[in-house]
């Protein structure tokens, strides 16, 4: 098997929060992860898991600093994206931006590479839109329930940046709870974006760690 076809298919996750599911367990409002959450996202696409390969790889592009493995994750990106119904609709992609800590810490803008290598693979213009300010504490050291809280207001949108009408989508390497996604998602809509998607290589399951 191809790395390629090892990318999760569409019905077997779920299109609002990006969790797996089982066969039959999907309906229109979601899955029993986020049917009564509020979601400002419309949809989600990913490649699989956070986990095997996946997590492997992700591992090896940001903590290793192997910026070469962009483009093989932005093709595994791609393909989720051409998975999903909206995956047309797309008018530009926006990362997830790096704070200055974690621009020390990785030493290149892990989402911002991603989304270049994804926008020339879908030829779909890029757009830093959204501006980060800072974290009180860092995602990964925080349980789900107060990562929602800790994003809250951090994210601003860029003051040259005109969304309204754009459908837009989204790019990060990671979806652990989805609290980054969600809040960029509802400044972008606040700003008069359409539709706003978000697109990861994986998704953390409801059953493994928070990390």
């Amino acid at each position: 098997m191809t790395l390629l076809e090892s990318v999760t298919p569409p019905d077997r996750y779920c299109s609002r929060c990006g969790q797996s599911v089982g066969p039959y367990l999907l309906n229109a409002s979601g899955c029993a992860a986020c049917r009564d959450a509020r979601l400002y996202l419309d949809g989600m696409a990913r490649a699989g898991p956070y986990d095997g390969v996946f997590r492997e790889m992700v591992t090896k592009y940001k903590f290793g600093r192997d910026q070469h493995l962009d483009r093989p994750l932005g093709r595994l990106i791609k393909s989720a994206i051409e998975g999903r119904g909206w995956n047309g609709e797309i008018d530009a992609l926006v990362p997830v931006p790096t704070t200055w800590y974690n621009r020390l810490r990785y030493r290149f803008r892990p989402a911002a590479q991603l989304a270049r290598a994804v926008g020339g693979e879908l030829h779909v213009p890029v757009l830093p839109l959204i501006r980060v300010i800072g974290k009180k504490y860092n995602q990964m050291d925080l349980p789900a329930s107060l990562r929602p809280g800790n994003v809250r207001g951090v994210f601003k949108l860029h003051p040259r940046a005109r969304p309204a009408g754009a459908r837009l989508c989204i790019i990060d390497d990671v979806c652990t709870t989805g609290a980054t996604l969600n809040e960029i998602a509802r400044v972008l809509k606040k700003a008069g974006a359409a539709t706003v998607y978000a697109a990861v290589v994986a998704k953390t399951e409801a059953d493994q760690p928070i990390t």
